[in-house]
């Protein structure tokens, strides 16, 4: 790696921007210190995983980062895409973004890898006209919320049979 790849990873790994980068085959191949302190996972912890168009997902695993930034196929055509994601934190209070996804391709046009950035929300998102790939990925990304919302743990009311009392 020369001088100047490394001073650009060094500089991507520090930045407080959230950047992640996925491969071809939507895996997690970087992440930098503003993702680590957006979703409270370690680098190693998110590294390798596959970004998957997947609901229900635990937020205090490190596949549920990646499949918030799971990228529409649009992206894969060659499309930069923003999508208003939740990425969810590790503590569970998921976090409003506005992701960008950037292809980026190799000489022959096809998409190696996809940059991810991942910037704050400052004003209401005029929801753009969407292709049917970017409103599966919207539709999804509320459902999810939905479910986290409705079906957290901070909805859940237990009790033991000791604490029941009497019967």
């Amino acid at each position: 790696m020369s001088r100047r790849q490394q001073a650009v990873r060094a500089w991507l790994e520090q930045t407080a921007t959230p950047v992640v980068i996925l491969d071809a085959r939507r895996r997690l191949v970087f992440a930098n210190r503003g993702c680590t302190e957006l979703t409270g996972f370690a680098v190693d912890d998110l590294l390798g995983c596959t970004a998957e168009y997947a609901c229900g997902d635990d937020s205090a695993e490190a596949r549920t980062i990646a499949n918030s930034v799971c990228p529409p196929a649009d992206v894969f055509d060659g499309h930069t895409v923003r999508v208003a994601v939740d990425i969810p934190h590790r503590s569970g209070a998921p976090v409003a973004r506005l992701v960008t996804f950037h292809p980026l391709t190799n000489d022959e046009g096809t998409v190696e890898r996809v940059l991810v950035v991942m910037s704050p929300i400052d004003k209401p998102f005029p929801p753009p006209a969407m292709s049917p790939s970017q409103q599966l990925h919207a539709e999804l990304a509320a459902l999810r919320k939905s479910l986290r919302r409705r079906y957290g743990f901070g909805s859940l009311i237990a009790g033991d049979a000791k604490s029941a009392g009497p019967d």
